[in-house]
């Protein structure tokens, strides 16, 4: 556990929103969520005030006004990164649109129109899951899970839809064969798995792997956006800071290439007696909106890594 005062340590804890927030995602806030585009930003550094509230509470807080909540939100957000210390969520990086952008997701949203089922593993706020919505996705086929509520209940705050947003919530352990997961086994279509391979190494990255396929229909399709690396390596755990920065009990952490991730979905098929077509797309992460600074602890190599698994056998 990483202590309060040790925050400006982690390798991938940014104060500032800087360039994460890109106009797909500022008219997601605007359109879909009705904030007027001079208050989005406020909004957003509001909520992460909240999120740090309820978890350590500071005395004396000051009154969240626009004047002010960017100095309450950091502060709370220093004194409370305790809960998971997801780089997605330090770094300001689930702001980023990657969802809309992946090359599979017109083909997703048209299958989800006409009544297939989605799953978002390791669904954070449930970001994700949004974009669908407001690409006319029904949100009655959609479930979502991850190992806390916490930050799937704040969703509900930051997109201002608890009122028309309704997919089903599920708390489990994806790594955990005997979770409340099994009750989805056979209704799954699609998984949607952003951002949470690249936090386990290769063999955690395999148990998970099987318990999705496990869950999934015969058609089952595993989307998802991560870290990857243009060399397909792991890297030690802790290492950069000496503080340990993953939210697991792993000790190394994967990145993946084209070729590391293929051999990963042969081994996948030859364990669960099913075959898989995999296709992947790997970007500079500059271009999703990362800057130097958030990339130094990955390592040499990092890049931004895209995917899908569609079962075909």
């Amino acid at each position: 556990m990483v202590a309060a005062s040790d925050t400006v340590q982690l390798p991938f804890f940014r104060n500032k929103i800087g360039p994460r927030l890109k106009p797909q995602t500022r008219l997601l806030f605007e359109k879909y969520s009705g904030i007027a585009p001079e208050d989005v930003e406020a909004h957003l550094y509001n909520i992460v005030s909240v999120l740090c509230e309820r978890f350590t509470p500071i005395r004396d807080p000051l009154p969240l006004t626009s004047n002010n909540t960017l100095t309450y939100g950091l502060k709370q957000r220093d004194r409370a990164w305790s809960l998971q210390k997801y780089p997605c969520v330090g770094q300001w990086v689930f702001l980023l649109p990657r969802m809309p952008q992946l090359p599979w997701y017109p083909d997703m949203v048209s299958r989800l129109q006409r009544g297939s089922s989605i799953l978002d593993i390791g669904c954070c706020f449930g970001q994700d899951l949004r974009f669908l919505a407001a690409d006319g996705v029904p949100t009655g086929n959609m479930y979502a899970s991850d190992i806390v509520s916490t930050f799937w209940d704040l969703g509900f705050d930051l997109f201002r839809d608890k009122t028309f947003f309704n997919p089903h919530f599920i708390e489990a352990d994806i790594l955990d064969t005997e979770s409340r997961l099994q009750e989805l086994k056979g209704k799954v279509d699609i998984f949607l798995a952003n951002q949470v391979f690249h936090l386990f190494n290769r063999e955690r990255q395999l148990t998970m792997a099987k318990n999705l396929v496990g869950i999934g229909t015969k058609d089952v399709w595993i989307v998802g956006w991560q870290v990857g690396s243009g060399h397909g390596r792991s890297i030690p755990v802790g290492t950069t800071t000496g503080v340990p920065y993953v939210s697991s009990d792993s000790d190394t952490r994967l990145f993946h290439n084209h070729e590391t991730w293929k051999e990963l979905w042969q081994q996948v098929g030859e364990q669960t007696g099913t075959e898989w077509s995999v296709e992947t797309s790997m970007q500079p992460l500059e271009e999703w909106g990362y800057e130097k600074e958030d990339t130094a602890w990955m390592g040499t190599g990092a890049t931004g890594f895209e995917y899908m698994c569609r079962r075909v056998g």
